[in-house]
């Protein structure tokens, strides 16, 4: 998500350095769809709430802190949720390789 909203804010010509600024910077400047900017924005935030839970529990349990997040953690709901997240970024990805013809490198 983070290099999608790079590439995207670079076409638009956006200095914006955070992600979701990224996004809507692009969204704004029809680099890619308010829809999809959105989803990107949803799926960003949950990645990141799952993974800063995670970091204090690990925290709370006296562990070294990584950016690991165990399935085995999550519920159902997260998990689905997780698993729409990854195919819309999955989805962005493709579309952004087919724009930019990175599908044809190598």
């Amino acid at each position: 998500i983070v290099s999608l909203a790079r590439v995207y804010a670079l076409e638009a010509g956006s200095q914006a350095r955070a992600t979701v600024e990224r996004l809507q910077a692009a969204a704004r400047e029809s680099k890619i769809s308010q829809d999809g900017a959105e989803t990107l924005i949803e799926a960003f935030g949950f990645l990141m709430r799952l993974r800063l839970r995670e970091q204090l529990a690990s925290l709370h349990r006296g562990e070294t802190l990584t950016n690991k997040v165990l399935l085995e953690r999550l519920s159902p709901l997260e998990r689905r949720h997780l698993k729409e997240a990854f195919l819309h970024v999955r989805e962005m990805q493709e579309a952004m390789s087919h724009r930019f013809h990175t599908d044809r490198l190598g």
